[in-house]
């Protein structure tokens, strides 16, 4: 964190976008891999967070950004019934998840804190019917 601070300036923002994600049957998991993936989804954010602390401080502030695949929501990702939404008709692509990051780390947003900030095209707010008319 020192070296970065030398030749960068005081860190106050952190964006926190690294997760493994294995798909497989407990019975069959290596304990190895579930160590390996909690060290990354849990303890990496962590730590990352634990190092920004001193020199968010001295810079006065700063922000923390946590990013999180779909798969992390995934309890909302179920349509809602009978909530027809408009699709982008598009995927997204990475300026629109980066724009969402810029935004969080920026004074624009210093009133905004614990929030889950879906950037998902409407994909996890319901089910999509092309066409259909707006509430």
């Amino acid at each position: 964190m020192e070296r970065a601070a030398d030749e960068f300036g005081e860190p106050s923002v952190l964006v926190n976008n690294a997760a493994i994600l294995d798909v497989g049957a407990i019975s069959e998991m290596a304990p190895e891999l579930l160590t390996r993936i909690v060290m990354v989804n849990q303890v990496g954010p962590y730590l990352g967070i634990q190092a920004m602390i001193d020199p968010m401080k001295r810079h006065g502030g700063g922000s923390i950004v946590n990013v999180a695949s779909i798969d992390a929501m995934k309890d909302r990702t179920e349509p809602l019934p009978n909530r027809p939404i408009h699709p982008f008709n598009r995927s997204g692509e990475m300026v629109d998840f980066a724009n969402a990051i810029l935004w969080l780390a920026t004074d624009e947003s210093s009133y905004v804190s614990g929030i889950d900030l879906t950037v998902d095209g409407g994909f996890t707010a319901g089910k999509i019917e092309p066409g259909a008319p707006f509430p």
